[in-house]
């Protein structure tokens, strides 16, 4: 092969992974899709100051760290730190969803759930391996139902 036939080559390989790197997702780091949702449930205090909160995953994950961190409309003290973290003891089971303040099988806390705020704002970050993925939420207070 002649020089230019390798300059060529060069160039097509470069602008091929060049193409692959900006207009796909081919070698991005997958992304955990979370699905936020409180609800009452009879699993809880009855005179619990927030409604649990779930997470419901896009698929099983073996997730590797998990943590909840207070962002907003919380004590000044709270603003920025973990309310709750969890890591995997060697792989962690698989899981699909999970509910805040739940001890997961396979996992050692390493900052205890802390009491929610109403109103407060907490954003919650997953990793498992190379896919991560974060969700901002709401705590919300039980509604009240009026006397008759």
């Amino acid at each position: 092969m002649t020089r230019k036939n390798w300059i060529l080559i060069a160039t097509l390989i470069l602008l091929g992974g060049g193409y692959l790197y900006r207009f796909t997702d081919l070698l991005a780091p997958p992304q955990i899709q979370i699905d936020v949702s409180t609800r009452p449930s009879g699993r809880g205090a009855a005179d619990a100051t927030v409604l649990p909160t779930l997470f419901m995953l896009d698929r099983e994950y073996a997730l590797q760290t998990l943590r909840v961190i207070a962002v907003s409309n919380v004590p000044a003290t709270q603003l920025g730190k973990s309310v709750w973290h969890l890591a995997a003891q060697g792989k962690g089971e698989p899981q699909r969803g999970l509910v805040y303040g739940e001890l997961l099988k396979g996992y050692r806390v390493l900052q205890a759930p802390s009491e929610l705020i109403p109103g407060g704002t907490y954003r919650i970050k997953l990793q498992a391996g190379r896919a991560k993925g974060s969700r901002e939420f709401k705590a919300l207070a039980p509604a009240v139902v009026p006397a008759d």
